[in-house]
Formats: C-alpha cells, sequence, structure tokens
C-alpha cells in the first residue's frame, strides 16, 4: 500500500492527485457516497497534457467490470501503458481485483473529509446560481457537517422546478411550502442502496430522520408502536452498513441517519400524511412522559413536531424550548416560545427567558420591567438569585448606552414583528441541534446569556483601553462557562478576533473572520454573518487594503442595517468613507459619511468620524488640516479613556506630517496599549518624528526594518509608506540601486493596497532604455546569455553589461528577481527563436566591458 495516506482538503487533494497521475503512479480516490469523488477526478483529469490524459483508467467501484475488461486492464497497468485511477466508498471497502490491483501496483491513496457546513453552504449557491435567504438555511443545510452532494443538488433543483425555491432580489427563498417530491425520495433511498425501500426499513429510517433527538429506547418504543413488532433487528442491519449511527451521549445513546443531508431531505420529500402520521406518533409517546422527566433534547423534538401539528402543548415544555432556543442564539424563536409557554401558564423560568430575549433585540427597558413587576409569591429560592443577576445585568445596560452598541435597536425589532409571530418550519428547524442534550429535568441558568455577553462587553472596554491581554483571557472565561452551559458562543469567539486584531497579523485576523462569518452563514444567522463581514471590511481598511475593504463595507452596512445594528451600522459608514476617500473616491466619500454628520452616534462613532476626516483631507492632498482631524480624534478618544483608538488617531498624525507634535503623547500611551501591531505604529511614528527633526542617521535602516515587519504583520499600506520613505532617504543619499530596491517594494504594497496616497507604484520599466527592457524580458522568459546574444545577435559581454545596468536601475542582486522586477511587461517567447529562419536584427551599438558577469 502507499506511503501517501493523507485527510487532506479539497485544495491539496487536487494536488495530490495530479502529481500522482502525471508521475505515472496510480491513485485511489476514496470518500462518502456523494463527497465529490468523481468530480474531483474529472477536474483533475481535465487539467492534465493530453499525452499523459490518455493514458489514465478510471475504475469506479460502483460500476462493474466483466472478466475480460479486469484481465485487461491488470495487464495493461503490469506493463506501464496505463496509469489507474480507482474510485473508493468508504462504506463498502475495495475487494476482489481492485483490492488486488491497488496492493499489486502500490497506488497512492486520497481521502476525502466530508464537507463541512460553510462549504455545503457554498455549494449550495454555485448549484443555485446564487445564496440562499438565511432565514432558510436550516430547513436546507444540515447543522452537521457532510452529505450527498448528488442529493443536496437534486433537492435544491427539484425545489426550483416545483416553484418552492425563488429567487428574490439576489436570494433564493421558500415562497412556497415544500411538497412531497417522490423522485426525491426514490433518489435518497437509491444512494443508500434500496432501490425499492419496504418496511420495516423505511419505516426506521423516517422515524429515525424525524427525530434525531430521541434517545435509542424512545426511539424503539416509538417504532414498535407503528410497526408492531422488535424493530431492534432493523436498526442493527442499518447501523452496521453505515446507514445509521448510534452515538453516545451523557444522558444515553441516539440514533440518526449517517448522512446529515439525507436526513434531512428526506423529512422534506415525505409524503404529507405519512410525515403527519409518524410525527403523531412521535409526539403521542412523547407527551406521555412527565416533563421533569423528559431530557432537554426530547422537549425540544416535542416542540418542533407538535407546534406545525397543532398540539397544544403545557407551559413547562413550551418554556423548556424557548430556553434551547435562547441559548442556541435564536432570539426571536425564543420570544415567540417564551410568550406562548406564559400563555400556557408555565413556570417563572419563562419570563426570564423572555426577558433576556427582549434584551438581546434592545429592549432592555421593558425586560427590566417585566422583571420587576413579577409576583413574589411565584419565586421558588433557587429563582431569586436568578433573578437579582437579571436585574443587575439589565440596568447595567438600560443605563450604559455603549453597552447596546452591538445590540439591534428596537426599531428594527418592531419592523420585523418579532412578537406574536408564528414559527414557521424552517424557525423550528433551527432548534433541531447536533450539541449533547442537556439532561432531565434541569433548567438552565437564564443569566447565563446575559453574563457571558455582559463579559464580552467588559473585554471590548479592556482591549479600547489598551489591556488586550486582560480582555482575551476574560473572553476565553466567558466562552467556557457559555459552552459549559449548552449556549451559543458566537459572541465572545468574536469578541476575541476583535480583541486581537492589534495584537496579531491582520492577515491571521481576517482568515478567522472569515471562518467565523462562513460558520455563521451556514447556521442561517445573517446577524452574525453582518458583525463578521463588517469586522473583515474593517479590518482590510485598517491594514490599507482599501480597494478589498470598500465592496466587503458595502455589503455589510446593508446588513448591518437590515439586521438593525444601528451604532455598527455608523461605524461601517465611516470606515466606509475613509476607504473610499484613500481609494480616490472622494465625492463618494463625503456622501457616505452624511447620515453619520446627520445622525450623531455615540462616543466610538465621534472619534472615529474625526479619523475618517483626517483621512479624506489627507488623501486630498491637505495634510495640516488632516493632521488636525486627527488631533482632534486622538482628544475625544482619550475624553472617553479609550488609549487604543487614541493611539490609532495619533499614529494618523504622524503619517500625516505632525509625527513631533504628537510623538510625547505616543510615548506616553506606548506603555499603556498593548499589541504587536500597536508597537509598529508606535515604532513608525518616532522614525518619522526623527525625520521631521533631521535626526537621521541609521533612520534609513529603520524604516526598512518597520517595512518588513509591516509586511509579516499584514499591515500593506503601513509598509507601503516606510519603504517609500526609506527610497527617498536612500535617494538624498546618493544609493541608487537601494532607492530602487525600496521603491519596488513599496510599489508591491501599494498594489495590494488599491491607494496610490501610500505610496507611488513603481514601475521600474520606465527607468530602462528599449534595449535593456528587451533583453531582460528575454531573460525572464528563461533564455541564457548565450541565448540572448545568438537571438538579438549582439555580443554575450554586450547581454551582460545591459543585465547590470538592468540589476541597477530596478535594485535586484540575481537573475531570479528579474520577473518580479519588470512585473507583467514581459511578453511571450519570440517567435524567431522556434522559426526555421533566422532573424535578421541591426546590430546593437557595442558598450565597455562589463566588470561582473549576471
Amino acid at each position: 500500500m502507499s506511503d501517501i495516506e493523507l485527510d487532506v482538503d479539497r485544495d491539496e487533494s487536487v494536488r495530490v492527485v495530479r502529481e500522482a497521475l502525471e508521475s505515472g503512479r496510480g491513485i485511489v480516490v476514496s470518500g462518502p457516497p456523494g463527497s465529490g469523488r468523481s468530480h474531483l477526478v474529472r477536474t483533475v483529469v481535465a487539467g492534465l497534457a493530453e499525452p499523459v490524459r490518455r493514458r489514465i483508467r478510471v475504475h469506479d467501484q460502483d460500476r462493474s467490470t466483466d472478466a475480460a475488461g479486469r484481465r485487461r486492464a491488470a495487464e495493461a497497468v503490469a506493463r506501464g501503458l496505463v496509469v489507474p485511477v480507482v474510485i473508493e466508498s468508504t462504506s463498502t471497502p475495495l475487494d476482489g481485483w481492485l483490492r488486488r490491483l491497488v496492493d499489486e501496483n502500490g497506488l497512492a491513496r486520497v481521502r476525502l473529509a466530508p464537507w463541512g457546513r460553510e462549504a455545503m453552504l457554498r455549494l449550495s449557491h454555485r448549484f443555485l446560481g446564487g445564496p440562499l435567504d438565511p432565514q432558510i438555511v436550516p430547513a436546507l443545510i444540515p447543522a452537521r457537517d457532510g452529505g450527498d452532494l448528488v442529493v443536496l443538488r437534486e433537492a435544491l433543483h427539484d425545489l426550483q422546478a416545483v416553484g418552492s425555491l425563488v429567487d428574490r432580489d439576489g436570494q433564493w427563498r421558500l415562497e412556497a411550502p415544500i411538497p412531497p417530491i417522490e423522485s426525491l425520495r426514490r433518489l435518497i433511498f437509491s444512494r443508500m442502496g434500496f432501490e425499492d425501500p419496504v418496511d420495516p426499513v423505511e419505516t426506521v429510517i423516517d422515524v429515525v430522520a424525524l427525530a434525531p433527538e430521541l434517545g435509542t429506547d424512545r426511539t424503539r418504543i416509538v417504532l414498535e408502536q407503528i410497526l408492531g413488532i422488535d424493530p431492534r433487528p432493523t436498526i442493527e442491519m442499518l447501523a452496521e452498513r453505515g446507514l445509521l449511527d448510534i452515538v453516545d451521549h451523557p444522558d444515553g445513546a441516539v440514533s440518526r441517519v449517517h448522512d446529515p443531508v439525507s436526513e434531512l431531505m428526506l423529512v422534506r420529500s415525505m409524503a404529507r400524511l405519512r410525515r403527519r402520521r409518524l410525527s403523531n406518533a412521535i409526539v403521542a409517546d412523547l407527551t406521555t412522559r412527565s416533563p421533569g422527566d423528559a431530557t432537554d433534547a426530547e422537549l425540544v423534538c416535542l416542540a418542533r413536531l407538535a407546534l406545525p401539528l397543532g398540539w397544544e402543548l403545557d407551559g413547562t415544555t413550551l418554556a423548556r424550548a424557548a430556553e434551547t432556543a435562547l441559548r442556541a442564539s435564536r432570539t426571536r424563536l425564543a420570544e415567540h416560545l417564551a410568550t406562548a409557554a406564559l400563555m400556557k401558564g408555565a413556570p417563572v423560568e419563562a419570563t426570564f427567558v423572555l426577558a433576556v430575549a427582549e434584551s438581546q433585540s434592545g429592549r432592555s427597558a421593558v425586560a427590566l420591567k417585566r422583571l420587576e413587576e413579577l409576583d413574589p409569591s411565584r419565586l421558588l429560592p433557587r429563582h431569586d438569585r436568578t433573578l437579582r443577576e437579571l436585574v443587575r445585568l439589565l440596568r447595567a445596560r438600560r443605563d450604559d448606552p455603549t453597552s447596546q452598541w452591538n445590540v439591534p435597536s428596537l426599531a428594527a425589532q418592531e419592523r420585523d414583528g418579532v412578537e406574536g409571530a408564528p414559527a414557521d418550519d424552517a424557525e423550528l428547524a433551527a432548534l433541531s441541534r447536533p450539541d449533547p442534550p442537556i439532561g432531565a429535568g434541569v433548567w438552565a441558568d437564564e443569566a447565563i446569556v446575559l453574563r457571558g455577553e455582559r463579559m464580552g462587553f467588559d473585554a471590548a472596554v479592556m482591549a479600547m483601553k489598551g489591556r488586550t491581554g486582560a480582555a482575551v483571557d476574560l473572553l476565553v472565561e466567558a466562552e467556557g462557562m457559555l459552552r459549559d452551559a449548552g449556549a451559543d458562543t458566537f459572541r465572545v469567539r468574536w469578541g476575541r478576533i476583535y480583541t486581537r486584531m492589534w495584537d496579531q497579523s491582520f492577515d491571521r485576523t481576517l482568515l478567522e473572520l472569515e471562518f467565523l462569518g462562513d460558520e455563521a452563514a451556514s447556521l442561517g444567522r445573517s446577524d452574525q454573518e453582518a458583525l463578521c463581514r463588517w469586522c473583515t471590511g474593517l479590518g482590510l481598511q485598517h491594514s490599507g487594503r482599501v480597494s478589498e475593504a470598500i465592496p466587503v463595507l458595502r455589503s455589510a452596512l446593508a446588513a448591518l442595517e437590515q439586521q438593525g445594528f444601528a451604532e455598527p451600522a455608523l461605524l461601517a459608514h465611516v470606515s466606509l468613507a475613509k476607504a473610499l476617500a484613500l481609494a480616490g473616491h472622494h465625492a463618494a466619500a463625503t456622501d457616505v459619511l452624511a447620515p453619520v454628520l446627520e445622525a450623531g452616534g455615540g462616543p466610538l462613532v465621534a472619534g472615529w468620524l474625526d479619523d475618517a476626516k483626517g483621512w479624506m483631507q489627507l488623501s486630498a492632498g491637505e495634510p495640516e488640516a488632516a493632521a488636525r482631524s486627527f488631533i482632534d480624534a486622538a482628544a475625544v478618544h482619550a475624553g472617553y479613556g479609550y488609549p487604543l483608538f487614541q493611539m490609532i488617531a495619533l499614529s494618523g498624525a504622524a503619517r500625516a506630517g505632525a509625527a513631533a507634535r504628537v510623538i510625547d503623547q505616543v510615548d506616553e500611551l506606548a506603555g499603556l496599549v498593548e499589541g504587536e501591531c500597536i508597537a509598529l505604529l508606535v515604532r513608525q511614528a518616532r522614525a518619522l518624528a526623527r525625520r521631521e527633526t533631521g535626526a537621521t542617521e541609521g533612520l534609513v535602516a529603520e524604516f526598512e526594518a518597520i517595512a518588513d515587519t509591516a509586511v509579516r504583520l499584514g499591515m500593506r499600506g503601513h509598509a507601503a509608506q516606510s519603504y517609500a520613505t526609506a527610497a527617498e532617504l536612500h535617494t538624498a543619499a546618493g544609493d541608487a540601486r537601494a532607492a530602487a530596491a525600496a521603491s519596488r517594494l513599496g510599489a508591491e504594497q501599494t498594489a495590494l493596497c488599491g491607494s496610490e496616497w501610500f505610496g507611488t507604484r513603481h514601475d521600474a520599466t520606465r527607468e530602462l532604455s528599449d534595449r535593456e527592457l528587451e533583453i531582460a524580458e528575454l531573460a525572464v522568459l528563461g533564455l541564457s546569455n548565450r541565448e540572448i546574444a545568438d537571438h538579438l545577435v549582439i555580443s554575450v559581454r554586450t547581454v551582460e553589461t545591459h543585465l547590470l545596468r538592468v540589476f541597477r536601475k530596478t535594485g535586484i542582486r540575481q537573475r531570479a528577481d528579474l520577473r518580479r522586477a519588470i512585473g507583467d511587461s514581459a511578453r511571450p517567447a519570440p517567435g524567431p527563436l522556434h522559426d526555421a529562419s533566422p532573424r535578421i536584427a541591426t546590430p546593437a551599438r557595442r558598450e565597455p566591458p562589463a566588470t561582473g558577469r549576471p
């Protein structure tokens, strides 16, 4: 067997398969059904050169081959005439002739890991040609990783065909109830190996798909009542075939369909009468149990199945379901269920859940009043501590407007009509979670959600005060507390990335935000995704990559306003205006900033607004006015006690030419504000101040070191400006080669920024003569000095002389750097090198002998 046994991602798997085939070594591509094995092979083979492609023979485990075909294939592989590709399913290991083919020829193997939720969502967008409405994602994309892509693609296409899934304003939405789709159901069972499923197999799989939260014992009882026989032999058979999973949880084992897409789509494709009959049987069994004896998962299952059927549920069941929705950050659903629970005489916990949900919706005053009006006679001793803490947290939120900066506004919630809105099927699907259930009869601490949020806010304040380390420690503690309670940890994870933005590489921050945003999107959490995309735009803008920041911030701004995030939306306006100005779009920047000037905003907005004005003035060629605006911004942030933002504003002033004026403040803050990127701002401000005062000894090396560090930290704008400054100092010192090298490095960073302000775009080709450029282009194409000389009908020494001049003018020291130095100017390989007829050229003017040989 091969020594290449990898669980790889898709980009890496393409590389491994391509290398194996190009080297003439066969490969086995292994993965679960629907994991994209065949698609991967087709993609790789299509990209191979024709001679290699002709030798490829694909053997799919799922397709039969007669004896003669097997014999011919084995002989061709043994003689090296063909390169075999074997497609293997992990659910059915290879046997017989394919196994011998793999073992005898030492084929490499690539195992495809299941697709993650985020990848499944992106693939669904590709299948549809556009994004899904976030509200329906839980109904169509499974919460578990993995799944059969064939089933997902066909399901989406079938929903399009029947008119349920409709493109509205660039998003695919469910405009009508999902009808039963028999063809999809047949496909799913066929993929499982059942061309014509019959009972008990069909019913066992359907019940498990309908109620994956149930323990195995409860599932067995329900199936016995439906089928009238013991279902255990069928369950064991399906588990042995890998079609059902038996998963151990603290409260006992649960059964689920192995493929999460098939599990979800089996329910969607089921005939209405059959779904109703099976759901009623499950609900009837669960209602025989006291809510105090049921697990959290069982009560969630009960609410999820019973509400669409019109069953009357008791208040305790609804309250427990509401609590689960709250822990999952499904605030709207939690409000609906808690309100319904109180109408059914639910225990006090339902009031606690409703109050927390109202506070998360921007109605802290309403929630506080609800708690203060609680009848003391209804409270048990265990309620007292929770009530006191909830009241404390809500009063703090009500009295401190800055604590609500990332909470939706009341106006947006009223616009959405939260209270009294019915929970639809897509919403209820969000209750089904892959997390371990909480035990029977256990009420969670409703204050934990608000406590975690408060810890997140306190950490954000610490970060704004420059105490990054303490902020991260607090967020780690909050995340552990929320995770132990089974609550959603998004806010603290998002807060940790935001907090560390100035204490790690911006490239890493942007990658972390991308992953978290994709996770939110895969769960249909458009509010969480909006916060991630806004921070992504903010990180791009801070790092200087303004051309990339503009579309991200535009999209994030629209999403924030739609979700009712008033303060973040104003901050996004400010960030977008700054990015537009730096990209040269001054009129657009002014228009974007207008709503902020009209609305005002909190302490953060005021300081950010002055900072944005500074960048707009600086990009418009008004450095003195810009410096004043930056200094004003720093004063505003200092007044509110935010040293982090004060330092960022002072850095802007230094970059605008006022470094000597602000350096004392920068030095004072340097010991207060933590962060690797902040340390770079301090270092750059000090270097700029030295230049302004004429203390230039050793300064060029310092600017180059600052630029190199900025590149490592992903701070492209700072790197571009520092390289440009180093080039100016080299030029003043008469070192043309070093100036060219620094200018070229700065130009690379400027190109990434998309803004000319950070540094001019260096075009080394403008400084080269036509003959120098021609020789450089030929060298880039891989020609030797002798080949260039023969091609141009000049001497080798002349070629060497021209290349030495090219090296000096572009600031490079070796031939390998030529491509980067002259950029995309290199033209295709000249035809005469491949033509039979020689090229007649005018001899070039002879040059003096060169002293070196490049």
